[in-house]
């Protein structure tokens, strides 16, 4: 199966990083989701929408999420915000610049 744009076919080279990148995004998402969801596991009112609306609210800057914190975090533990603030930094200065920083070959060695 090809992707079209247009008449034109797009090429494998162009389609791999955007697949590879939507992978990452998504990825990061379901993790930092399921960190939420572990820190906030023994109060009643977290569900799976509040977990999965926050973090990406925090890694889209779209606003406001479902749930307890449609509005502010304020009734989320200590360690939720933590990975709310995780989330959100990810997702202010995109994911690739931040994942590079883990990557040892790319450190300068002087």
């Amino acid at each position: 199966m090809s992707v079209r744009l247009g008449d034109s076919r797009v090429q494998e080279e162009i389609l791999r990083p955007i697949l590879f990148y939507s992978f990452l995004y998504l990825a990061t998402w379901l993790a930092l989701s399921l960190g939420l969801a572990m820190v906030s596991a023994g109060d009643p009112r977290v569900d799976l929408t509040v977990v999965a609306s926050g973090i990406a609210s925090c890694m889209g800057g779209v606003g406001p999420a479902f749930g307890i914190i449609t509005f502010d975090w304020s009734q989320v533990s200590a360690a939720g915000k933590m990975i709310g603030f995780f989330a959100m930094y990810i997702g202010r200065l995109e994911l690739m610049p931040i994942f590079l920083l883990f990557i040892p070959e790319l450190w300068r060695n002087d």
